[in-house]
């Protein structure tokens, strides 16, 4: 039995399906350009929350003063080390200036507003200077809020 008919796809069906292949890769460009977006505000709040968190076992493990130093207007934030368990007068670099990804802005305060420089300071015994870090964009919207606890130098991320 022989088959008659088309051996192919007609014009109009291939410009239909390449028309929504279009369609399609332009919703998945959209899509992950907001992604990236978000990562970078993610992985600025996870690598200050680490940089607290490691400033908090510093201070108990070496019976010393550490604390994170938040350059806000620069975007950077650095770990010191005290030369003493409590009433530090000298302070030494433990980990480098970090600068905060392009587009990332931080700021401090319970309104996440404040611009001026900051310490949060942890103490050999686990307690730390409270303190609010926020990730915003550089229009102002906060991305993340890291609470930091003064009894307990818990941060918390939201």
């Amino acid at each position: 039995m022989r088959h008659s008919g088309n051996k192919g796809f007609s014009l109009t069906e291939v410009l239909i399906v390449v028309g929504l292949l279009g369609v399609i890769a332009t919703i998945a460009v959209v899509s992950m350009s907001g992604l990236s977006g978000s990562i970078k505000y993610k992985n600025t709040a996870w690598g200050i929350s680490s940089q607290l968190r490691l400033a908090k076992q510093m201070a108990v493990t070496n019976n010393r003063e550490e604390r994170v130093e938040f350059g806000i207007g620069a975007g950077q934030y650095r770990l010191t080390e005290g030369n003493l368990p409590a009433g530090s007068t000298v302070w030494v670099q433990v980990k480098p200036w970090t600068a905060v990804d392009q587009g990332v802005a931080l700021a401090t305060g319970a309104a996440c507003n404040g611009n001026a420089d900051v310490n949060i300071k942890f103490n050999p015994n686990g307690t730390a200077d409270a303190g609010t870090i926020c990730v915003n964009d550089t229009g102002g919207a906060v991305k993340y809020t890291m609470e930091i606890s003064s009894t307990s130098g818990r941060v918390a991320i939201d």
